[in-house]
């Protein structure tokens, strides 16, 4: 395997098992989960060509990595920027930077990991964070539930997932979080879409009880 001889040369901190661009001199190929899949043309402007994108669907990851982050950080989610991580959660760690966060942080996402199965794959996305030892992980005695994970966070009652259905709309998943986490979870670019989007619409309407727009208005798919 090449990586371990570059693992031994160059002692990273922290090394993707992925593959690379350009050889193992090159970057690693990232994913992240999007928040919705409006203009992604758009959304994509500008992004590094190590970066890979997984399209938004009715499991909501982009919200729910936000919940374990919120959890686990002790994070405003709402101000949460793109949680970029390596797929497969697979990479080769230094041991002092495992070192760095004390052991009952460890044994306390083991105990999420294997309490919460569907949680799994929200710390997957927090691979690359849970290893900057630069952003400080709450005290675990703290950590409240998680959406999703019935029985975690002690005494508290975890909240349900939604059972969202296709085509998925961000901005209904919006009014859920919103109300979970006391703040406005859509990011500028969703939000500087409201007026014009017809998912926008169509979650708004569903929210008060009226019926669908009928089409009518000029709307961004």
């Amino acid at each position: 395997n090449e990586l371990f001889p570059l693992a031994l040369s160059k002692r990273p901190s922290f090394l993707p098992v992925a593959p690379f661009l350009g050889g193992l001199d090159g970057e690693p190929i990232l994913f992240l989960d999007r928040e919705s899949n409006e203009d992604t043309a758009a959304q994509d402007a500008g992004d590094p060509a190590f970066l890979r994108k997984f399209r938004a669907g009715v499991s909501d990851v982009y919200g729910h990595v936000r919940d374990m982050h919120r959890v686990i950080f002790g994070s405003d989610p709402c101000s949460l920027g793109e949680v970029i991580f390596v797929p497969g959660f697979q990479f080769v760690v230094r041991r002092d930077m495992a070192l760095a966060r004390p052991r009952g942080v460890w044994e306390a996402l083991e105990d999420l990991a294997l309490g919460c199965h569907a949680g799994s794959y929200s710390l997957e996305r927090l691979s690359i964070v849970l290893f900057n030892t630069s952003e400080a992980v709450a005290p675990p005695a703290s950590w409240g539930p998680v959406v999703g994970c019935p029985g975690t966070g002690g005494a508290a009652e975890a909240p349900a997932s939604p059972n969202y259905k296709e085509p998925f709309n961000p901005y209904e998943a919006s009014e859920f979080w919103r109300h979970v986490w006391h703040c406005d979870p859509l990011s500028p670019f969703l939000r500087s879409r409201e007026n014009t989007s017809r998912l926008a619409a169509l979650a708004a309407a569903k929210l008060a009880g009226r019926p669908p727009p009928s089409g009518g208005r000029r709307f961004e798919e």
